[in-house]
């Protein structure tokens, strides 16, 4: 028997209001709702195709909660966003990828 894995990126939209903070967390965890605690060498905030936060400039990590803390200055409109983590072997995973909307 084979069990499926189901890696894709989840599809949260984030609605904020203009000029205000990039401001939210991330609980990492697995489909039982157990934390993934895994040493991230990276976290990148990429909005329309720009990381506009990575660990050490924006976003930090405590055991399986990425956090997200940045100044924002887009234009009202809807923005491609995503998060991508690496981890120790530099493997790539885009662990949300959705809309967002500023009002």
């Amino acid at each position: 028997m084979c069990d499926i894995i189901d890696f894709r990126a989840a599809e949260i939209d984030f609605y904020k209001e203009h000029l205000d903070d990039f401001l939210f967390d991330i609980e990492v965890t697995d489909d039982q709702d157990d934390p993934i605690i895994i040493a991230y060498t990276n976290v990148e905030l990429e909005v329309d195709g720009t990381v506009v936060a990575e660990l050490g400039d924006g976003i930090t990590v405590l055991s399986n909660v990425i956090s997200v803390l940045k100044p924002d200055d887009l234009a009202v409109g809807e923005y491609p966003y995503k998060v991508i983590t690496y981890d120790a072997e530099n493997a790539r995973r885009t662990i949300i990828e959705a809309k967002l909307i500023i009002g």
